[in-house]
């Protein structure tokens, strides 16, 4: 598993070393290895998948998450675009798939 760390909290720890001092690269690797862990949360990719769904007469049409299957509603032939995330896992919606 990856470990990420907060890239201002290192560069403040650099600072706090010593100018004058005889530092190795083998100094700061040290220094990235004793970095807390930052708190992050990979970015899940999806995509919408339209449905079969019927709306009788209304003009709409469905679309579902492709990560957790969260469906969404929008009117056919609509220039307003479908939601770049899902709001029932908040996955982007870029057209990737995990």
């Amino acid at each position: 598993m990856h470990k990420y760390i907060d890239a201002d909290v290192l560069k403040a720890a650099i600072k706090e070393l010593d100018s004058g001092g005889d530092y190795t690269v083998y100094h700061f690797l040290e220094l990235i290895d004793e970095m807390p862990a930052a708190d992050v949360e990979p970015v899940k990719h999806g995509k919408w998948i339209k449905t079969d769904a019927d709306f009788h007469d209304m003009p709409m049409e469905e679309f579902k998450c492709s990560v957790c299957g969260n469906t969404t509603c929008n009117l056919t032939d609509t220039t307003i675009p479908l939601p770049k995330f899902c709001d029932g896992c908040g996955s982007k919606m870029d057209g990737d798939s995990e």
